[in-house]
């Protein structure tokens, strides 16, 4: 654990932050929260990663995609089901411009393929 990301655990601690500093990686500390069993500033790691990385999740802003993308990852990876959750939802809706993106190419194979069956299943449930 870096300086900084100890000094946000022990700021939350004694004085409940709501933002993390900018040289913090949000993914990082989610994880350490979730390490430490602390899971106020797990909510708030993931508050960050929605208004950060998915804008809300409101509608595709050109070079927005790639954080929607990435915050997926980091759900999934750290086993944040809502938020991989929404995020799938996120990428089904604009499945045409998360497709185009680079960065759709170099999310992990099973990531890639959860997607393919989240939309084949999302195409055959509406007919």
């Amino acid at each position: 654990i870096s300086h900084v990301e100890m000094s946000v655990i022990l700021h939350f601690i004694y004085g409940g932050i709501l933002d993390f500093p900018d040289k913090v990686d949000v993914g990082r500390m989610l994880g350490i929260a979730d390490m430490y069993g602390l899971d106020g500033l797990k909510e708030v790691a993931i508050y960050i990663l929605k208004r950060d990385y998915c804008n809300f999740f409101q509608k595709p802003v050109p070079g927005k995609q790639q954080p929607v993308l990435e915050c997926m990852a980091i759900a999934h990876s750290l086993g944040v089901e809502s938020l991989y959750a929404a995020c799938m939802k996120w990428v089904g809706k604009h499945f045409a411009k998360c497709l185009s993106e680079r960065s759709f190419a170099s999310l992990p194979t099973e990531l890639q393929n959860n997607c393919l069956v989240m939309l084949i299943n999302s195409l055959v449930s509406s007919i």
